[in-house]
Formats: structure tokens, C-alpha cells, sequence
């Protein structure tokens, strides 16, 4: 069995099963509503800690059907996801509701394979000055935005109204379950949007752990209304400014 790292980098998943698996699985409540996938499809992705997510994976589909393979352990992983999304996004399956899933279909895992490369080695061969995204705070407004902005640096002064209002937006806008659980303190790797809006709208106070993760929430809402980059890349600087 093939080692996978506790690093950070770019992964392909596949599977192996004839039958189709819903891609919400280990969620029992929502399974039915989602898309399923079989050995027809795969998936690429970054994680911070690919092992991790290997068990996430199997977790969700069974670690009989699981194939994963680490394309590269690489720290520029979110940029590397951003532009191979740019590539890819053809073939993103859509669900119910027209979202597209990362889940793709009518593209050979090899094809998928070779164009990830083809994206990593672009982008290492560019200075970091040229691909950075920029971490400015932002207020947001409107009726789907969060009632303040989180200042990187600054205190950890967020109400969990606004952790509530953040989830449901993120979850409104499409951003994956492994990306919450990636701003999550919880090493099981189970919060979902609904246990984090449920109790976000019914506590009064945020101390500790339950403060950095509202305001990593608060953070990434704030920037991705704002189109400031992609949820990757966001996850990835709501860590680095809130650390876990």
C-alpha cells in the first residue's frame, strides 16, 4: 500500500465501484439529494495534510473503493488548484440544483493527471511576487454578507451572528465540506454547515477554539463575496492568519 504524507499538496481521487455512491455518503440526511459518482469519474484536490484527506475519503465511500494517488507534495498547492479549476471546470458534474460538484465526468484520469503537472509546473516556474493574491481587509455588505469584516492581525472580536450568517453563505455559495472541515478545530474531521449554523445562532459567547473558527468563517466569507480568490486559496490564508 502506497504511503501518503501528512504534507500539504495535490491529490486524484478514484474509485473503483461498478454501482454509484452518493458523494455525501457517511451523511445519511442529505445522501439521497446529492450526486453520486462511480469508477466513471474522479475528482483532484489539495489538502493540507493528504493523509488526511485520504481518510476522508474513505470514510465517505468505503476504503475498499478508494484510489488515491499524490500527484505532488507541494506548499503552492492553492494556486495550483485555482488554475487547474480554470482547465477542468468543463467537467464538474452539476447536481440538482445546477451547482457544479468537483467531482468530474468525460475526462480520463490520466488526462486529469497530465494536465495537474502540466499547472504545477507552471506554476513553480513563477515567482511567488507574480501569482499572490492579496490579503487586504474588506467590509462586505449586502444581504448575504457578514456584518463586519475579520482585519487579519487584529483581535478575534467576531458575534457568533455573524459565524452563523458567514456558514450560511459559504455553504450557499458552494464551498465543499473539506474545506470547513479544513478551517475546523476538530481532528474527526465531522462538522458540517448545519451543526456549525445551529450552534453559531444559539450561543451567546465565542471563547477559544470556537472564536479562531468563527473568525476564520467570518474571514473567507468576507473575501470570497468579495472575489478576492478561489475558497482554496482563501482556506488556506484564513489558517495562516487564525491558526489552529
Amino acid at each position: 500500500m502506497e504511503h501518503v504524507p501528512t504534507s500539504p499538496g495535490i491529490y486524484v481521487v478514484t474509485l473503483t465501484n461498478e454501482h454509484r455512491i452518493s458523494v455525501n455518503a457517511d451523511r445519511p440526511k442529505i445522501a439521497a439529494r446529492c450526486i453520486s459518482v462511480n469508477r466513471d469519474n474522479c475528482k483532484y484536490g489539495r489538502a493540507v495534510n493528504l493523509a488526511r484527506r485520504k481518510a476522508d475519503y474513505q470514510k465517505t465511500f468505503g476504503s475498499e473503493y478508494v484510489v488515491f494517488k499524490v500527484v505532488a507534495v507541494t506548499s503552492n498547492f492553492e494556486a495550483i488548484e485555482s488554475e487547474a479549476g480554470n482547465r477542468l471546470g468543463a467537467f464538474r458534474i452539476r447536481g440538482l440544483t445546477g451547482k457544479p460538484n468537483e467531482w468530474l465526468q468525460g475526462i480520463s484520469v490520466s488526462e486529469v493527471e497530465r494536465i495537474l503537472l502540466e499547472v504545477i509546473e507552471e506554476v513553480d516556474s513563477t515567482p511567488p511576487s507574480a501569482r499572490a493574491t492579496s490579503s487586504a481587509p474588506i467590509q462586505s455588505s449586502g444581504p448575504t454578507a457578514t456584518s463586519k469584516a475579520v482585519v487579519p492581525g487584529r483581535s478575534l472580536n467576531v458575534e457568533p451572528k455573524d459565524v452563523a450568517v458567514a456558514a450560511r453563505y459559504l455553504e450557499h455559495a458552494g464551498m465543499s465540506l473539506e474545506h470547513l472541515r479544513d478551517l475546523h478545530h476538530a481532528p474527526a474531521r465531522s462538522e458540517t454547515f448545519a451543526a456549525s449554523i445551529r450552534y453559531y445562532s444559539s450561543v451567546g459567547t465565542l471563547r477559544g477554539k470556537n472564536q479562531s473558527y468563527g473568525a476564520r468563517l467570518v474571514y473567507v466569507a468576507n473575501q470570497h463575496q468579495q472575489k478576492v480568490g478561489a475558497f482554496g486559496a482563501l482556506v488556506r490564508k484564513a489558517l495562516e492568519q487564525y491558526p489552529k
